[in-house]
């Protein structure tokens, strides 16, 4: 399953580059790209692995807000 999710608070390059290696770390998901001009990523994951609200959630651990 492909989703997007709009993140607030990603400033820099660095902050892209934070939410991608957090959430590619995370069991099921299978691949993610973040923008720092929308302010969103695009997350591909398999659903019977893990969940959106997981995924969110490992967001907001490193100081963004996702929603």
């Amino acid at each position: 399953m492909k989703q997007t999710i709009s993140i607030s608070g990603m400033s820099c390059n660095h902050c892209v580059k934070a939410v991608e290696d957090e959430v590619s770390e995370l069991n099921g998901v299978i691949s993610i790209k973040a923008s720092l001009s929308q302010n969103n990523c695009e997350v591909e994951f398999d659903e019977n692995l893990i969940s959106i609200d997981e995924i969110k959630n490992s967001i907001s651990e490193i100081g963004y807000t996702p929603s």
